[in-house]
């Protein structure tokens, strides 16, 4: 076992059928153990076992994955929460690359607690922290609440933390590396980075302090927040305020409050909004965005109603839609009054005031289109402003792909601006033409039609278990991508991977951790039958041409749609003919590739 990582470690010592046996009765059936799925509630087993992969799969409610999956799913855990628990059930040392940077952090992780406790030990202090406790009742934290949430105070003091950390024999380097002191500039000593603020434990997945923000609350002194830098325990960008103390709440509501700040999160907690958590003062990254939808798909974001706010709100909710891909993902964008802050509005009204803004939070859509609207620079009755709301409310629509949800949005926006609403149909659609990729026209129905998702899904199992497959994939479809998404999706993963790792079922699942992820690739590794392939080489070529055929043939419905969508709508000549054009082009290809492979057939559907 010698060169294993401890993820590789783990993974080959876990019994995936003892640690799931603990949960499910499992039945020996072929190949595989099948029982009654733990998270969803069925009457005939149709979760399955793979010994030999070490993966599991359902096939009633499309859960699935590796040994970690698993433990992650029935534990609400996330990978390195599981990862531990499996190493130190499994008797797998957690080493870091080397001894003296494990010794590091463990002393820093000690450094950490040691301040989280003198700090909170400062505010209690009847008068040190006496100031620090006047502004946090003033900002409605009662007691109660700052402890529940571990906040602190750093005198103010020049060293007073560096004093107390050398009691506890914390070497000066380790506090310097930690973001807790700093070296004095004239070289002698040391002082404390946190001074005369409230401070906010920052905390990883599992409640350990790794960091921390802190708030000014003396006139004059900057910045207003201050936070720690990165060290080998705290990335910026890679936690969320106060989800070790929410992730309970969203799994039990379903949903998640995003916010900007350490204070609107603790006002939400305060009225009962337990599950709201904070994007510690940046952009909400992807490594956030994943931890969030580890939890739950429905997503408030209630930034602050500034300029900033909601600069911050779009980026936030385009990481969210990134990261989740063909998730499925119900984000909202809360607003509140008067451009008031979520906890300016939660010292003003009840919780049920707030309650009924979550519930009248408005769709991403319905967000965009009220921003559009917002910034039209003249009057919405005058026909210039009519006329500038529409072009900025034109580039919002033509974004939606159905048909049906355009026109209902359209309806409802010539209403809004009472503007005829077949001249802005007509509007919308011409946008959309201009707007619209070719290859983004075909729908989820026509990949799934006629077995040809089977055919994209059979070549990405060649893929992933035969070179030659990958290979002949990336000679013969370049530029021509799979019409389904999820395929796509993989299909460029493999394509990525590095030459010198060993890509296998296992592999991917080690290195896809998200829901839907790992649903899809246990899926397709439970689908896969090396008996089923006698000659790989010539399978690949015979799915390869269905692909193509399938592809060109959706390119040539694509076209001829948008040139009679075109002719209809009166559109300009020249983009008429380069319709035409392309469509004359779409359909070459198609008879070509038809005549050269002769009937080309889906292959038999798998599982």
């Amino acid at each position: 076992m010698a060169g294993l990582d401890p993820v590789e470690l783990v993974r080959d010592r876990a019994d995936i059928l003892e640690i799931i046996g603990e949960s499910v009765v499992l039945k020996r059936s072929g190949r595989n153990y099948t029982g009654l799925c733990p998270f969803h509630g069925e009457k005939t087993p149709s979760f399955n076992v793979n010994v030999e992969r070490k993966i599991f799969r359902c096939f009633g409610c499309g859960e699935g994955g590796d040994v970690f999956a698993f433990v992650m799913k029935q534990h609400g855990l996330g990978f390195r929460e599981a990862l531990k628990l499996l190493a130190d059930r499994y008797g797998v040392p957690m080493a870091e690359p080397d001894g003296q940077a494990a010794d590091d952090r463990a002393v820093m992780r000690h450094a950490y607690e040691l301040a989280a406790k003198f700090y909170q030990d400062m505010l209690a202090h009847p008068q040190i922290g006496a100031e620090a406790r006047a502004y946090l009742e003033s900002r409605g934290i009662p007691p109660e609440l700052a402890a529940r949430f571990g906040l602190g105070f750093a005198p103010k003091e020049w060293d007073s933390l560096h004093r107390f950390l050398n009691s506890q024999h914390i070497p000066h380097q380790a506090q310097d590396d930690a973001g807790l002191v700093r070296p004095r500039r004239e070289g002698h000593g040391y002082y404390d980075y946190f001074r005369g603020r409230v401070i906010f434990p920052i905390t990883a997945d599992l409640g350990q302090v790794i960091a921390f923000g802190a708030r000014a609350i003396f006139p004059g002194d900057e910045p207003k927040y201050l936070n720690s830098p990165d060290t080998p325990l705290y990335t910026k960008g890679r936690h969320l305020y106060a989800l070790p103390l929410a992730k309970e709440s969203i799994k039990r509501k379903d949903r998640v409050i995003l916010m900007e700040g350490y204070m609107d999160v603790i006002a939400s907690h305060r009225a009962g909004f337990t599950e709201a958590v904070g994007v510690l003062g940046t952009a909400l990254t992807s490594h956030q965005a994943k931890s969030l939808l580890r939890y739950s798909k429905r997503v408030i974001v209630s930034y602050d109603a500034d300029r900033a706010g909601q600069a911050a709100t779009e980026r936030g909710v385009a990481t969210l839609e990134e990261v989740a891909g063909a998730a499925e993902l119900d984000v909202r964008v809360l607003r509140i009054p008067d451009g008031k802050d979520p906890d300016d509005f939660l010292k003003r009204h009840p919780p049920e005031a707030f309650e009924l803004l979550v519930g009248e939070a408005r769709s991403l859509i319905q967000y965009q289109l009220d921003r559009a609207i917002e910034g039209v620079s003249r009057g919405l009755d005058t026909p210039e402003g009519k006329d500038e709301a529409v072009t900025a409310c034109k580039k919002v629509l033509s974004r939606v792909a159905s048909k049906v949800l355009r026109d209902e949005l359209c309806a409802a926006l010539a209403k809004r601006l009472n503007v005829s609403r077949s001249a802005l149909s007509l509007e919308i659609d011409r946008e959309f033409r201009h707007n619209k990729a070719p290859r983004r026209t075909r729908s989820s129905h026509a990949a799934k039609r006629d077995g040809f998702r089977q055919a994209e899904e059979d070549l990405l199992i060649l893929m992933v278990e035969h070179n030659v497959a990958r290979d002949s994939v990336a000679d013969q479809l370049a530029g021509i991508p799979f019409a389904d998404e999820d395929c796509q999706w993989l299909r460029e993963a493999i394509e990525a991977w590095p030459s010198d790792k060993e890509l296998t079922w296992e592999a991917l699942l080690t290195e896809f951790t998200g829901e839907q992820e790992r649903r899809f690739i246990s899926r397709l590794a439970f689908g896969s039958n090396p008996e089923k392939w006698h000659d790989v080489a010539i399978a690949a070529a015979s799915i390869i041409d269905t692909v193509a055929i399938n592809f060109w043939t959706q390119e040539h419905e694509t076209y001829k749609g948008l040139f009679e969508e075109a002719i209809r709508a009166g559109a300009p000549h020249d983009e008429i003919d380069e319709l035409l054009r392309q469509y004359n082009h779409a359909l070459a290809r198609k008879e070509e590739l038809k005549s050269r492979s002769g009937s080309v057939l889906p292959t038999k559907e798998v599982g």
